[in-house]
């Protein structure tokens, strides 16, 4: 009898155990937007998301409601990083509003002024040291520039960073003393190779601890689930693909392949269990450290991730998405639908983008560049349930013919939000 209990409370506590496994899911109230890159979080109720809208979102209960505490669209805000409840600051790629601050939890945001040459022209990375040190880096098209506090923001310190690197992308740190920088250097945008940095000194001094051999490639975000064990993606819009792992808390850095994808955002919960997010679908995931990956489609051009414990995290993309044992409601969001396309692709003068509504929605359908600004809006209206074929005539919103490259279909309809690759070539 007393064996019999005890295997039936045994039994009990591994279902319990498998019911809880954390999963990634949608928020259903989070903003969306062509693309939230920014995201952080105090603790696991409280945080801000901030979008190439010029917008900044904050949360107080976990994700569950949503409030918009700033507005500006000439803005794209690409991170976003507190010190505190009340004390946080969001980076833009516009070098007029390089930097916003608030110190009253994002009720009210300022430019911050007096950030001294060599300033970046965009900043695209920000890692809240403590409270009183933040670095920040830019940009992606280059010059690579580190700018730095120790005094939580009173001043201001610039570093140019040629020739270790051309442009810098994210940036990590350990402490307030030891971080990490990922970019390229080389010419931008075709001859660049991807590099990581680091410092020891507080970014007094760096060095290159990896430097890349392919063209055209930069490292793009950082993520450490342990002190020693690290990984960055790489981007590059060609293949062969690889993603970066150190075992040795960033000494060396060894290169291993990943599938035919376009890296953006990676994170990982443990030294084995993570994922890889980009412009294209699925999500990719790996529960042996990288070795092998498979498609995971819980979300949508994820940029950014952030792990408060091996259990619990949040991502961003074209909207906001949870990592936890929680169960939420979704409606139809996890609900198959017919993929969007477009053809022919690549293309020359114009291209048909086809898509397939299960009834009446918004649609906004965008043509974005690779780091997410708006090339032309072709869609801004009502559409009723059906086919639909929209034709994007190779201009921009300004009317001049789009350059010759990479570009991405960007779509929302309603809670449908997917985007996917195109090239233009001439």
């Amino acid at each position: 009898m007393r064996r019999s209990l005890w295997l039936s409370l045994l039994a009990l506590c591994l279902t319990r155990s498998v019911l809880a496994a954390p999963q990634w899911h949608a928020l259903p109230a989070a903003p969306v937007a062509i693309r939230i890159d920014g995201l952080h979080f105090i603790d696991p109720e409280q945080g801000w998301v901030c979008t190439g809208d010029g917008e900044i979102h904050h949360t107080s209960n976990g994700g569950a409601t949503w409030e918009r505490q700033y507005q500006d669209f000439a803005l794209y805000f690409r991170c976003i990083q507190f010190a505190d409840a009340q004390r946080g600051w969001a980076g833009t790629l516009s070098s007029n509003s390089l930097l916003m601050h608030t110190v009253n939890g994002g009720a009210d945001w300022s430019v911050v002024t007096g950030i001294p040459e060599p300033r970046p022209n965009a900043l695209c990375g920000l890692s809240a040291a403590s409270a009183q040190v933040i670095y920040g880096v830019g940009s992606y098209a280059g010059p690579a520039r580190v700018i730095r506090t120790t005094n939580g923001g009173t001043t201001w310190t610039s570093k140019d960073m040629a020739p270790l690197a051309s442009t810098l992308i994210d940036v990590y740190f350990k402490s307030p003393s030891e971080g990490f920088a990922v970019g390229s250097v080389g010419q931008f945008p075709n001859s660049n190779r991807a590099v990581v940095l680091h410092t020891t000194d507080g970014g007094d001094h760096w060095q290159q601890r990896f430097v890349g051999t392919r063209l055209g490639e930069w490292g793009w975000k950082i993520s450490f689930p342990t002190p020693s064990i690290g990984f960055v993606s790489l981007e590059r819009f060609n293949a062969p693909m690889f993603f970066l792992k150190t075992v040795d808390g960033g000494l060396s850095w060894s290169e291993h392949a990943f599938p035919d994808y376009n890296e953006q955002g990676i994170g990982f919960a443990t030294p084995l269990v993570g994922w890889v997010g980009g412009a294209d679908n699925p999500t990719m995931g790996t529960t042996d450290g990288g070795s092998t990956w498979s498609p995971t489609p819980w979300g949508d051009y994820i940029d950014r991730f952030q792990f408060l414990n091996e259990g619990f995290a949040y991502a961003t993309g074209v909207s906001v998405y949870k990592y936890s044992d929680e169960t939420v409601a979704v409606g139809d969001v996890d609900r198959p639908r017919p993929g969007t396309i477009a053809a022919p692709n690549p293309f020359g003068a114009n291209t048909t983008i086809q898509f397939t509504l299960p009834r009446e929605a918004r649609v906004r359908l965008l043509i974005t560049d690779p780091s997410g600004r708006v090339v032309r809006t072709i869609e801004d209206r009502w559409r009723a349930a059906g086919a639909h074929r929209v034709e994007w005539d190779g201009r921009t919103d300004r009317g001049t013919p789009a350059a010759a490259g990479i570009y991405l279909f960007v779509l929302h309809a309603g809670d449908r939000h997917e985007m996917g690759k195109l090239v233009r070539v001439r």
